[in-house]
């Protein structure tokens, strides 16, 4: 199993590249990948794929995520993810991350948040998030995007 990349690993530096096929064999692998090592984590919500190495544009949620929410199951994997639309609203909210082991800091992030991306069959999808589920959104998006929770913390 893969193992988690740490702060100071290029990968997590830069953007990571657009998925050309969201069904193929590789891809599906990869995403397996993922939800098997974010298992392990117990405190982790979520997991982009530079984390674990892989320079592609997808990460996945821990169903948990949305049980802290009390919100039905909607996606948990999401390729080639583009926010849409944001609200003009933040909200100042303390966050970690799985490759930066015991640091927390404040971060803001909108309180809502469209979000449009593709599944492992290659089709397309949009969700409206608030609460956890947003500012989990933004944080991977920022993943794929080579930057960090602590570039943004105040």
């Amino acid at each position: 199993m893969k193992k988690i990349v740490q702060i100071g690993d290029p990968v997590l530096n830069r953007r990571a590249s657009e998925v050309v096929n969201t069904s193929a064999t590789e891809i599906k692998k990869i995403v397996d990948e993922m939800q098997s090592v974010l298992e392990t984590e117990q405190n982790g919500v979520a997991l982009a794929a530079p984390q674990i190495g892989e320079s592609l544009r997808i990460f996945v949620i821990a169903p948990h995520a949305y049980e802290y929410e009390k919100k039905e199951i909607e996606q948990l994997v999401f390729i080639n993810p583009t926010i849409m639309q944001a609200s003009k609203h933040k909200d100042i909210l303390e966050e970690g991350c799985l490759s930066i082991r015991g640091k927390f800091g404040m971060v803001p992030r909108h309180s809502q948040v469209t979000v449009h991306a593709y599944d492992l069959d290659g089709n397309g999808f949009t969700i409206n998030a608030d609460g956890l589920v947003a500012q989990i959104v933004q944080h991977e998006i920022d993943h794929l995007n080579g930057a960090l929770f602590i570039e943004k913390e105040i």
